[in-house]
């Protein structure tokens, strides 16, 4: 351990405690020897040292330089390192931190975290540095605590040390492997300093600005990413000011992100505008005896803004008309009175589709006649019980079937997104809104579900999507526009977005008829752990072991089926036989053909457009898993309308259920989608983006915003939104101990999925491989999605992720054939990602799907990495296991994915 002020004056020595402790509430002697010292010291030395080796090394691989001046500037940087460091002010504090390696490995001793001048000789000009971080490895400040101070603070958290084996690096070692201890994040080390001598253990980033990665602000410093596991209570504490301010709450936030339970605080007397500040007039007041214990902010935080508010849809001022009941016929016929587009927005089991059949009907008996009736479901499955209570033509039933040929009551059609256009030559959607065009008469639209409609019909869908997008848009464009036809659209959340969107195609305001009618009910929440999924089977089997029913949502088919396994008498719904005549059947006639299972099974494929509600079954259960968002999640858990217990097990953020760019507000899915156009593209893009009404080229960057965000905030969004459902929350611990379940399994089986290789993948590799140019890959993508959108052609448009990989160096890796983490390949793809700022790091996420991260600069690159990038160009990798000099290290060989259809 280094000695503290060798060859200073002793009356120097207590000048520097007498600071310390009088304008900064410091403490030394909490704080091993060594901690701060002055003036010219062997760490500031090193410090210096070290620059000037990485100046002089950048020298020498200068290529515009000659020898000759690669010798004079190596001089001339040694001389400049040896005055400044005789130049040293003896009044300038240095102190020193435990170190950690950007692996997050603990360092022996003390390590120089900067050199802080003393405010008695800076001259105040503007850019004078006052905290010099030359030469320093510390990327946070970790204060070396004594032994004594360090068993204050930890002892009741279970630290045990002894004092002759103690060492700084045990205390921060039991630190980082303990969540419950909480930490202080202030934005320098002497402010980290202050805090822990008051008994908040802290440590310091040099600036609000600098808990991000060099270059790249969106990746926590590593010892910040290692505190925020395991659900750390942590709150960042900035300075006074509105900057301080923001900064302190995106630090927060991306803390939270990491793990940590963090909130944020910003002092708020411009007076103590600072940790340190703050703390030494405390002091002061507290042995004069002025201090006011109630306007102490010691202790004081902001919670994160994810947890601020109440997260809702529909905040616009619309005509409205609210009721306190379930929805009638004569609701929607007195709106269409006022308006031709009604929005009828309540939960689930309102009673939405019942009154629309019954508003139908009263419309016709004041018209003498029959009207046309034309729906649209985001999936098949759903289309065949809409057709069923309208009576019109089913267009997903199978060719040739009663239910396709001819409606039961009336002409129209139900369909879903892909069937709005058809080549078969039967009446469509896409016929029918050119005929209502061209010949005026009085129909209906139904919109049920209209969010996950709209974002299937913009957005997603199935790969025939591609095929039919333009036309499928501009048929219910058209469809909206004409006014003989009534739109009805039916949402348990629909949001301003919707209504927007509506507004400008009709031309007409829409009346919204909201009802407050609730049917309260509990709610037992819980996370979506493999723990409580095998808790909530063994519930399940404890019900049907009871004679009653069972009725699950699961996000995955695969999953669905693992758990029902058990159960014999199970009827499942997926996408893999949701066209089937069986489940036609049972969402055509819910209550006396589900009555015959013990569990009814649902994957997304069927989250809306399904109810049951002839008995009270046991559980109603929903596993919100994958790329199941809030909104399917919220539905699915209420298709049984009467149960004695409701369950939900999701995750606190669902990025799976992310779509597009993955943004959360519509300017950055505008900035991201424009980032990704190839420049030789944009007029092909233009066309695409022209081809459909400008309404609803805002309406899908502002659905795709609303989709990513709600699943980024999936725990907020979802809680939010089931209490305006009417649920009262509880834990799903009470449930589990309340019916004594057995201990969970400890062996599980892992599950692997089969990795699909999109179009875009598909052209990527031959270009890679040398079976085709780059520009007649992205042509060939042009042709195939000539029908399509800008959304499709995005999709599989390989010229900007062929671009990256490039820039990436991914075609070195190809080329090589096999690597490992040392070869040459590798390490030059590694320091072209380490190089990346912000914003090309989240362009090259986009590449790889939104949902790798990219590492930083203080990050190793895994190659785990190189995998993902090899992915997009339709290769992965096989590890083999080999020794080099009795050392065990792998090799990676790079071969074309298994599944690859054109290999």
């Amino acid at each position: 351990m280094r000695k503290n002020f060798q060859g200073l004056r002793p009356h120097t020595t207590e000048q520097l405690r007498a600071e310390l402790a009088i304008h900064h509430l410091i403490d030394q002697d909490d704080y091993v020897r060594g901690t701060i010292t002055l003036g010219a010291d062997e760490g500031w030395r090193k410090a210096l040292d070290h620059k000037a080796r990485e100046r002089i090394e950048a020298a020498k691989n200068n290529p515009d330089l000659r020898p000759n001046e690669v010798a004079c500037e190596e001089r001339s940087i040694t001389r400049k390192t040896d005055n400044r460091f005789r130049a040293t002010p003896p009044e300038n504090w240095n102190i020193y931190s435990v170190g950690m390696t950007n692996k997050g490995v603990l360092l022996t001793g003390l390590h120089f975290a900067g050199q802080r001048k003393h405010p008695s000789i800076r001259t105040r000009e503007k850019g004078e540095v006052r905290f010099d971080c030359t030469g320093t490895q510390v990327k946070v400040y970790l204060p070396p605590l004594s032994w004594e101070f360090a068993m204050h603070l930890l002892d009741h958290h279970g630290f045990i040390c002894t004092r002759e084996e103690y060492t700084p690096e045990m205390a921060w070692q039991f630190i980082f492997s303990n969540p419950a201890v909480p930490i202080w994040v202030e934005e320098s080390a002497l402010k980290a300093l202050s805090a822990t001598s008051h008994g908040q253990l802290a440590v310091g980033i040099n600036g609000i600005n600098s808990a991000g990665q060099k270059t790249r602000s969106d990746r926590l410093r590593v010892p910040l990413r290692m505190l925020a596991k395991g659900g750390r209570r942590m709150i960042v504490r900035f300075d006074n000011g509105s900057n301080s301010e923001r900064a302190a709450q995106r630090v927060a936030g991306q803390l939270n992100r990491a793990g940590a339970d963090a909130n944020w605080f910003t002092w708020t007397d411009p007076g103590k505008a600072k940790t340190d500040d703050y703390f030494a007039a405390k002091g002061k007041a507290l042995v004069a005896g002025t201090f006011d214990r109630l306007t102490d902010q010691t202790d004081s935080f902001n919670p994160n803004e994810d947890e601020k508010g109440h997260y809702a849809r529909l905040k616009g001022s619309w005509r409205t008309t609210t009721i306190d009941r379930e929805f009638e016929p004569m609701d929607l016929v007195r709106a269409q009175k006022k308006s031709r587009v009604i929005a009828l927005e309540g939960p689930t089991g309102t009673g939405k589709t019942k009154a629309s059949v019954g508003a139908i009907a009263l419309m016709e008996q004041a018209l003498g006649r029959k009207v046309i009736v034309m729906g649209l479901y985001h999936r098949a499955s759903l289309v065949h019980k809409g057709s069923s209570e309208f009576g019109v033509r089913d267009l997903s039933s199978p060719i040739g079937t009663f239910e396709r040929e001819r409606g039961a009551l009336r002409d129209g059609l139900f369909c879903c997104c892909e069937s709005i256009k058809k080549d078969s030559g039967e009446w469509d959607l896409l016929k029918w809104s050119h005929e209502l065009e061209e010949n005026l008469r009085p129909a209906v639209l139904f919109l049920d579900e209209l969010t996950q409609a709209a974002f299937h019909l913009l957005l997603a869908g199935t790969d025939a999507m591609t095929k039919v997008r333009r036309e499928a848009i501009k048929a219910i464009e058209r469809l909206i526009r004409n006014p003989e036809v009534t739109v009805i659209a039916a949402e348990a959340g629909i949001g301003d977005i919707e209504l927007e969107w509506l507004q400008a195609l009709s031309g007409v305001q829409p009346h919204v008829i909201n009802t407050t009618f609730r049917r309260r009910s509990e709610l037992f929440c819980g996370d979506a752990t493999a723990d409580n999924i095998d808790k909530l089977q063994q519930l399940c089997g404890q019900t049907i072991d009871r004679g009653q029913q069972v009725w699950l949502s699961m996000g995955e088919a695969e999953s669905l089926k693992k758990f029902s396994a058990p159960f014999p008498r199970s009827f499942l719904i997926h996408g893999e036989n949701s066209k089937t005549l069986e489940v036609a059947e049972l969402m055509s006639n819910t209550n006396s053909v589900a009555d015959q299972f013990s569990l009814v099974g649902y994957s997304p494929s069927v989250v809306s457009g399904i109810s049951y509600e002839a008995s009270t079954v046991g559980i109603a259960a929903c596993v919100q898993q994958f790329a199941m968002g809030p909104q399917d999640a919220m539905q699915a858990v209420a298709r049984a309308r009467s149960a004695e217990r409701r369950i939900m097990l999701s995750p606190v953020r669902t990025p799976k259920a992310t779509t597009g760019t993955g943004r959360t507000s519509p300017e950055e899915v505008s900035r991201a989608r424009f980032a990704a156009i190839d420049p030789t593209m944009q007029e092909l893009y233009r066309e695409h983006l022209s081809s459909v009404d400008p309404a609803t080229v805002r309406y899908s960057v502002a659905l795709e915003a609303r989709v990513n965000y709600e699943a980024i905030h999936n725990d907020h969004v979802l809680a939010s939104r089931l209490k305006d459902q009417g649920y009262t929350l509880r834990s799903f611990d009470e449930l589990v101990s309340d019916n004594a379940v057995v201990i969970p399994k400890a062996q599980r089986d892992k599950q692997t999925r089969q990795a699909e290789l999109s179009r875009r993948t598909q052209l990527i590799h031959e270009v890679m491989t040398g079976q085709k140019t780059i520009d007649q890959a992205s042509s060939e993508a042009n042709r195939e999605t000539k029908e399509g959108t800008w959304v499709d052609l995005g999709a599989v448009d390989p010229s900007n992720a062929y671009e990256w990989l490039l820039r990436v160096r991914v075609h070195d890796l190809v080329a090589a054939g096999s690597f490992t983490v040392d070869s040459a390949e590798f390490r030059a793809m590694a320091a072209e990602v380490q190089s990346l700022d912000k914003h090309q790091a989240r362009q090259l996420r986009d590449v790889l799907g939104g949902r790798v991260t990219i590492p930083g600069p203080d990050d190793d690159v895994p190659a785990t990495f190189a995998k993902a990038l090899l992915k997009v160009a339709g290769f992965t990798t096989q590890r083999q296991r080999f020794r080099v000099d009795g050392v065990r290290t792998y090799r990676f060989e790079v071969v074309a994915l298994e599944l690859s259809p054109f290999l």
